[in-house]
């Protein structure tokens, strides 16, 4: 068996989070660990990571990842074998027919002051904003998504604001009606880009003015 270890390329994966993962009733850190399966998946078939180093990855503590891989497995999401981790069918199920995955770039899922539903909700945002169209669905929405409370849509977006990974955070009133709005940031050589480089071209919808260095 080869041990492989996390080089230099391999900490700068984007974790895949499948649509109906990320709406499955698996805690946040399931669902966290459960994507990096999916984005090891095409290059070796399994993830013969240690939980210290797939935390080192993921900025989790080992414990937690041994934990949810142990939920995983326990789920019969996860196949161990000695120290290959190997997505089931039952977890590639989440894959099929899949049009709402969420990709989280290394910038982003590795850093240690942000919350991993914070993560994940960035995510969401930038499925549709990718760094300068507007995201504004019902928090409700949102929180469908995710499979989390509205409250935690709520505090997940203040921190992204706070964290400086958004370019825009806004509450728009009008007649009848409350609306907040979202731009995710950009990454450029791994520091987000909060300049909201965009026009609109003539039916009126948002395009970037410059090239976006992003997922």
């Amino acid at each position: 068996m080869h041990n492989y270890h996390p080089s230099k390329k391999d900490k700068q994966l984007s974790l895949l989070i499948p649509g109906k993962l990320l709406a499955s009733g698996l805690t946040i850190n399931q669902k966290y660990i459960l994507g990096l399966n999916f984005s090891l998946k095409e290059k070796f078939g399994y993830n013969s990571y240690s939980h210290k180093e797939v935390g080192k990855m993921v900025n989790l503590h080992p414990n937690i990842v041994g934990s949810a891989r142990k939920a995983l497995v326990e789920q019969r999401l996860l196949l161990k074998n000695g120290r290959k981790y190997t997505l089931t069918h039952k977890a590639l199920e989440f894959s099929e027919d899949d049009k709402g995955q969420v990709v989280l770039p290394f910038d982003l899922y590795s850093l240690s002051n942000v919350n991993t539903g914070a993560k994940l909700l960035w995510g969401v945002y930038n499925f549709i904003s990718r760094g300068f169209r507007d995201y504004f669905a019902l928090r409700e929405t949102t929180a469908a998504r995710i499979n989390v409370s509205v409250g935690s849509i709520t505090n997940w977006t203040k921190e992204l604001d706070q964290k400086r990974l958004l370019k825009m955070y806004e509450h728009r009133n009008g007649y009848c009606t409350s609306q907040t709005v979202v731009v995710t940031c950009s990454f450029i050589k791994g520091k987000p880009d909060l300049v909201l480089n965009r026009e609109k071209d003539h039916l009126g919808n948002w395009r970037p003015i410059m090239p976006l260095f992003d997922l």
